[in-house]
């Protein structure tokens, strides 16, 4: 019997995988992904900057003072307008996974036609965007996440958003929220935007004003009548992660001027690195977390 000195798949299975692959990636980075609530951008706006560079980012937290008096002749004192602010710095930090094949793996996937290379490709761009998601929402590795950021303000509610607690109460309790924002600003931050716990969203939204007279739901009403929101999500990752398990609230302006996250990175795959039973390729992408200009302009309602 024979044996070969070097066991190695040929050269032309290898680079018709390769090119399928290179092929394949670009298509995959753009593809929408399933259970991804922050990362998408739709409700946090993310910012991109190709510097793979940078260590930490820095950025100025800012409040502007000031008022008019009235003035007499030989007036000798003026106010003058403040800016206050206060400078931040974050660890940018880098985030990796990976996929390899084995030669038979690459073998199937050329000769027999076999979507295994699509597959692992697939898994491994959906697992870094659900980690970007989980940073951006919880934060951890040195940066703060949306939900535990020390720039926003907290609060309970004074009654949940179930069937304990009558519409009055419910519609009351959102509106004490929206005016704590604009009430510690002095009106100048005004929220646009609520995000609720999905089981909290439900009640409000079937539940009546009056079920004797009214048709029209507690959202459809407070909608109506709100000064301030514009648009109301459910989410379910707020269910449960407030003080003693239970579900939350936040309010916010969904504005870049006043949040963003920072990605100084865009995931991307790395070189072909052959191992002695095939191949692995690494993909990553540098965070540099969340950025918030304005402190008090979001609110984190607890006991919804």
């Amino acid at each position: 019997m024979t044996t070969k000195t070097e066991v190695r798949l040929d050269d032309f299975t290898i680079g018709a995988f390769k090119d399928q692959l290179l092929d394949m990636e670009p298509g995959s980075l753009e593809q929408e992904y399933e259970r991804l609530y922050w990362a998408n951008g739709d409700l946090i706006p993310v910012e991109t900057k190709e510097a793979p560079w940078i260590q930490d980012v820095g950025y100025r937290e800012t409040t502007v003072l000031g008022s008019w008096e009235i003035m007499r002749d030989y007036t000798t004192h003026i106010p003058m307008v403040e800016r206050l602010s206060r400078e931040f710095r974050q660890s940018v930090i880098k985030i990796g996974g990976g996929y390899r094949y084995t030669d038979d793996e690459m073998t199937q996937a050329i000769h027999l036609n076999e979507p295994i290379e699509q597959q692992k490709m697939n898994a491994v761009i959906a697992a870094g965007k659900q980690k970007l998601d989980d940073l951006m929402f919880r934060g951890g590795e040195g940066v703060q996440g949306f939900l535990n950021h020390p720039s926003t303000l907290r609060m309970f509610a004074a009654f949940p958003f179930n069937a304990s607690s009558t519409a009055n109460q419910i519609l009351a309790t959102l509106i004490d929220s929206e005016n704590t924002i604009s009430r510690i600003t002095k009106d100048i931050e005004q929220p646009d935007t609520l995000l609720m716990a999905k089981s909290a969203w439900d009640y409000t939204s079937y539940a009546r004003l009056d079920s004797s007279v009214s048709d029209t739901s507690i959202l459809e009403y407070y909608m109506k009548r709100s000064p301030y929101i514009q648009d109301i999500q459910p989410l379910l990752p707020l269910e449960g992660v407030g003080e003693n398990g239970s579900n939350v609230a936040c309010m916010y302006k969904r504005d870049i001027n006043k949040l963003k996250a920072r990605i100084t990175q865009s995931m991307g795959f790395r070189k072909f690195l052959p191992t002695a039973w095939g191949m692995e390729r690494t993909c990553t992408m540098r965070y540099g977390g969340l950025v918030i200009y304005r402190p008090y302009s979001i609110l984190w309602i607890n006991g919804i």
